[in-house]
């Protein structure tokens, strides 16, 4: 019971980690909330560790998921979190 209380509070914290750092937009009519998951990671890598543990994987294991995360999710290089893996193409430039 200890891994199903402990996913359910950090579930919690994530859940008003992200509330927290939303913001409402509106285009038009239409409302909608847009969140930035990427400052409630540190919450997301603590479910990765519970969740790790609990099915019996390593340290090196759970980094290699952490760091999976960091690649896919952010679209960042885990090796340097601030390069971004991708490259933004100008169209009005590219060729036809």
């Amino acid at each position: 019971m200890g891994v199903a209380k402990s996913a359910a509070e950090l579930f919690g914290e994530l859940m008003a980690d992200y509330q927290k750092h939303s913001v409402i937009s509106r285009r038009g009519k239409t409302e909608f909330q847009e969140f930035d998951w990427g400052k409630s990671k540190h919450i997301v890598d603590e479910i990765d560790r519970l969740i790790g543990k609990h099915y019996g994987l390593s340290e090196e294991e759970i980094d290699a998921v952490i760091s999976y995360d960091i690649k896919i999710r952010l679209g960042k290089s885990a090796s340097s979190p601030d390069e971004y893996e991708f490259e933004l193409i100008d169209e009005s430039q590219a060729s036809s």
